[in-house]
C-alpha cells in the first residue's frame, strides 16, 4: 500500500491534480473470499483522497475480522458491525449514517475491482457538469478467476425518471454522488418496503433525475465480478 500511495503522488505531481476528498460506502456480507483484493483497489484510487466506510451487514464467515485488520492498518477504514438487514437497506443505512463533510460520495460491492482511474474520471465528469447530481457507468464483466468475459450494457441506459422508476439500469456499484444529491436523498427517507422491492440505487438515481442530471460514462472502470 506505501508503494502505492507513492504512486499516487507522483500521479497528482505529474497532472497537476487537486485531491479530492470521496467517501466509499460499502455494505458486507459474508464476503472473505474476494473483499480483500477490493478494498485494496479502492484504497488505490489514484487523485482522490478517499475514506472508506464499510457496514458489515451480520457476516458470519470471516469477513469481519479480514475488514477489522484494515481498520487496525488504515485511518482511512472504518468499520461498522450491525444487523442483517440485506443489501439495499444495508446501503440506504449508510447514506443516512455517515458523515455529510465530503465532497463526494461513491458505493461499492464487496467482490468487484477497481481499475485505478474509477473515482478521478467520475469526478472530473461531475465538476465539468454543474447540473449534474449523479455519475455512473458501464461495468467489465468478469468471473470467479478476474478474467474479462464482456461488457455489462451496449447502449445508452434512459436516464429520465420514469424509465428509471420502470426498469432501472445504474448500478450502484459504479455510483459517484455530489454531497448536494446526499443531501436531497436524506431530506425524506423512503419505506423500507420500497428499498427492498426497488433496491437502493434505484431510488438514487430517481431522486437525481428528478432534481438534476445523471452522467452515464460507456466507459467501463469497474471489473463486475460474476461468480
Amino acid at each position: 500500500m506505501h508503494f502505492c500511495l507513492y504512486l499516487k503522488g507522483i500521479y497528482l505531481i505529474e497532472h497537476g491534480v487537486t485531491m479530492k476528498n470521496v467517501f466509499v460506502l460499502m455494505s458486507s456480507y459474508n464476503g472473505k473470499l474476494y473483499i480483500e483484493e477490493q478494498i485494496e483497489s479502492i484504497l488505490s484510487q489514484r487523485g482522490v483522497d478517499v475514506t472508506l466506510f464499510v457496514r458489515d451487514d451480520g457476516s458470519n464467515d470471516d469477513t469481519l475480522s479480514i475488514l477489522n485488520k484494515f481498520q487496525s492498518k488504515y485511518k482511512n477504514v472504518v468499520v461498522t458491525a450491525d444487523n442483517n438487514l440485506g443489501a439495499a437497506l444495508s446501503f440506504m443505512d449508510l447514506l443516512f449514517r455517515i458523515p455529510d463533510n465530503s465532497e463526494f460520495y461513491a458505493l461499492a460491492d464487496q467482490d468487484d475491482i477497481w481499475e485505478p482511474d474509477k473515482l478521478v474520471t467520475a469526478i472530473e465528469m461531475l465538476e465539468n457538469n454543474q447540473n449534474a447530481l449523479l455519475y455512473s457507468s458501464n461495468q467489465k464483466i468478469v468471473d470467479s478467476n478476474n478474467l474479462y468475459r464482456q461488457d455489462r450494457y451496449s447502449f445508452i441506459p434512459p436516464l429520465d425518471v420514469f424509465n428509471i422508476i420502470d426498469k432501472n439500469y445504474l448500478s450502484g456499484c459504479t455510483m459517484v454522488l455530489k454531497k448536494k444529491l446526499l443531501l436531497k436523498i436524506r431530506e425524506n427517507r423512503p419505506s423500507d418496503d420500497i428499498i427492498t422491492s426497488r433496491m437502493h440505487d434505484t431510488w438514487i438515481a430517481a431522486v437525481a433525475a428528478c432534481f438534476g442530471e445523471i452522467i452515464y460514462d460507456d466507459k467501463a472502470f469497474i471489473r463486475y465480478r460474476q461468480h
